[in-house]
């Protein structure tokens, strides 16, 4: 079985470099596809077939259609446009390359070179990118692997490591923060940044005993809203104690 699991992984993480690939000849192919000189003999069809409420035909400025046709190269947009066909699909994968037949059939009788070559790419990228499928995984697989993971947890010489945690943040995409808690005393160890909607921020504490590794699981996630509110406690907490000092100190004088 250690054999066919290995082939599993390996032919996964082709796979996985294969449809980032394939995205991105996709997202390029979209971008091109959705310009308004194509959208009377394509997109248009497409659209007024479907009667996708995603995607209904409305010409007005600011409109969820015309935004398909604009800031190319921008995420968002690049994002709206791929979803495009991918909804479509999930309302009917036959119905729709049945329709991108037609059309296609349409555009080689006007004789246009560039609209058929933007025509084609943009659906073989289509389909290259949701004909990519991983090979099925061993049997037994799954149940051999968490009863590892459990064993791993449980053994004493195992460990959880910052950098382990730091990574799984950055794989997740998740802006994270990681600090250590001993003594009494909260310490930074590390975080990680998406670059974008930094208000969203998780806060992860380990105890820390001091043998330089951490075990267990979380023992406690804060989100950043709770985080201002302790500062804010812990502020009107300290100025309370010192308008106190100053009271027993006046009192002791007097």
């Amino acid at each position: 079985m250690a054999s066919d699991v290995l082939r599993f992984l390996e032919q996964k993480r082709y796979d996985d470099r294969n449809r980032t690939q394939a995205r991105e000849r996709y997202r390029k192919a979209c971008i091109e596809i959705f310009q308004w000189s194509f959208e009377a003999d394509i997109i248009r069809p497409l659209t007024d077939e479907f009667q996708n409420p995603e995607f209904s035909r409305s010409l007005n400025i600011g409109s969820r259609y015309v935004s398909l046709f604009e800031l190319h190269g921008q995420q968002e947009y690049d994002t709206r446009r791929q979803s495009f066909l991918e909804s479509m699909s999930r309302i009917s994968m036959r119905r729709m390359r049945a329709s991108l037949e037609r059309i296609r059939g349409r555009i080689e009788g006007l004789r246009d070179r560039n609209m058929l070559g933007a025509f084609q790419e943009w659906t073989m990228s289509f389909r290259a990118l949701h004909d990519n499928h991983t090979i099925d995984m061993p049997e037994g697989f799954l149940a051999a692997a968490w009863s590892t993971y459990k064993a791993t947890l449980q053994d004493p010489r195992y460990y959880f490591s910052i950098h382990e945690l730091l990574l799984f943040g950055r794989l997740a995409k998740v802006n994270l923060v990681v600090t250590t808690y001993t003594n009494n005393e909260f310490r930074y160890a590390g975080a990680t940044s998406t670059g974008h909607n930094l208000t969203s921020i998780v806060y992860v504490c380990l105890g820390d005993d001091r043998t330089g590794r951490v075990r267990g699981h979380f023992e406690r996630m804060w989100k950043a809203s709770e985080i201002d509110e302790s500062r804010e406690a812990w502020s009107v907490e300290c100025d309370m104690q010192a308008e106190r000092k100053k009271i027993y100190g006046r009192r002791k004088t007097n």
